[in-house]
């Protein structure tokens, strides 16, 4: 099956596991948790180019190998979804979105959930004070 890839990426808790959620009710999409894929193809990506053997390669030959191993990468990531759109959610995608439209051969679409940075701090400030308060518990 082939599979259309997109990403989720924005600042934490400002929604986005929710939209993942939202988006898994729709039978043609997968959206899970945080993955770590993006940070195994930078890896990829950035020791390609200090190995001799690729760098003995013509540029252009070295290159296009690269970007199918990299296109391998993800497409072994999500071999088992049956689901012919699949969203990768990731913090980095907006930093590597380049990468992503080298690797994708066409724009990459993203998905940047969008919340007040006030509500985004007072949802850390609260999530901070419930963990702190089950700690006090915990040690008295």
């Amino acid at each position: 099956m082939n599979k259309t890839y997109h990403f989720i990426s924005g600042l934490p808790r400002a929604g986005s596991t929710l939209l993942c959620n939202i988006l898994m009710q729709n039978p043609r999409f997968w959206a899970g948790p945080t993955s770590g894929i993006l940070d195994v193809m930078f890896a990829v990506r950035n020791q390609w180019d200090k190995l001799i053997e690729f760098q003995a390669q013509p540029p252009a030959q070295s290159e296009a190998a690269k970007l199918r191993v990299l296109r391998g990468i993800l497409d072994a990531y999500y071999q088992d979804v049956d689901r012919p759109v699949i969203f990768d959610k990731s913090r980095g995608w907006l930093a590597y979105l380049e990468m992503a439209e080298a690797v994708l051969a066409r724009p990459a679409k993203v998905l940047v959930p969008v919340r007040d940075l006030r509500e985004v701090l007072a949802s850390f400030e609260l999530l901070w004070r419930k963990t702190s308060a089950t700690r006090q518990m915990a040690q008295e």
